[in-house]
């Protein structure tokens, strides 16, 4: 069972080879999803309830009559906390990383700072070639972003890459006092890790993550590891569109 998040109207992304998708939801049909565009389909305001999620898609082939291809995922939803009263509290924050790539392949930027202005168009990318220049992308890779000062940690929102359907294992860490240190490996001492996604099938915008009693000045992604890459796809590196934490400054500190 993965953990969504919070109860309330959201969407659905299916993606398939087959003509049609139904989507079922605890054992009841909600229709047919949109066709998007080759291979993904999407269904708006999809109503998940406090508790247990249990999502069915089914697929059907026109020139396959009869023949049916299913996907199941159950998810864990627990009760609102209200969070869009929050402020985005990393939005133009010092941003810290393990590499960056600097220049995409299409000329575009993809500098760390891109993960916290506020657009979904402009991504971080972590280094894809080594000193030969040849495609080398590592993991992990992490980025980092200093808030300025201690706040409580209520919901954290991340939009990934998602190229050719790729798919990333994360985890979260806080820390209350750690200025990390730029340069690739494991994450610097002094972080704590809060909340880890290993095995995720989910492409590009992840289910909001919420978090309990978690106070930090420093919020750190790391990438551990790709779908889409390989030792014939090395310039698969880490990848992140937007970053956007919600939350309130901690009582009784700068």
């Amino acid at each position: 069972m993965f953990d969504f998040g919070e109860a309330g109207k959201t969407y659905t992304k299916v993606y398939s080879n087959c003509d049609n998708v139904e989507l079922f939801l605890n054992g009841a049909s909600l229709g047919m999803l949109a066709s998007k565009g080759t291979g993904v389909f999407i269904m708006e305001d999809v109503l998940l309830e406090v508790g247990q999620a249990d999502v069915k898609a089914v697929g059907t082939c026109a020139d396959e009559p009869g023949s049916q291809y299913i996907d199941t995922i159950t998810w864990k939803i627990i009760a609102s906390r209200q969070t869009d009263q929050y402020e985005n509290i990393v939005l133009h924050k010092p941003v810290y990383a393990s590499s960056e790539e600097g220049i995409g392949s299409d000329g575009a930027s993809t500098v760390a700072e891109n993960i916290v202005d506020g657009d979904e168009s402009s991504r971080w990318a972590a280094q894809t070639k080594n000193a030969a220049g040849e495609w080398d992308a590592k993991y992990p890779e992490w980025i980092c972003v200093d808030l300025g000062a201690v706040y409580n940690i209520a919901k954290i929102d991340l939009v990934f890459e998602s190229k050719a359907n790729r798919t990333y294992d994360y985890k979260i860490y806080t820390s209350l006092d750690t200025v990390p240190e730029e340069k690739q490996g494991p994450v610097p001492a002094g972080f704590t890790e809060v909340y880890a996604r290993i095995g995720n099938t989910e492409v590009g915008k992840q289910s909001a993550i919420t978090l309990e009693e978690t106070q930090a000045r420093y919020v750190l992604i790391e990438m551990l590891s790709c779908s889409a890459y390989s030792e014939v796809a090395k310039y698969v590196t880490a990848s992140i569109f937007e970053l956007s934490v919600a939350g309130e400054k901690a009582e009784g500190t700068e």
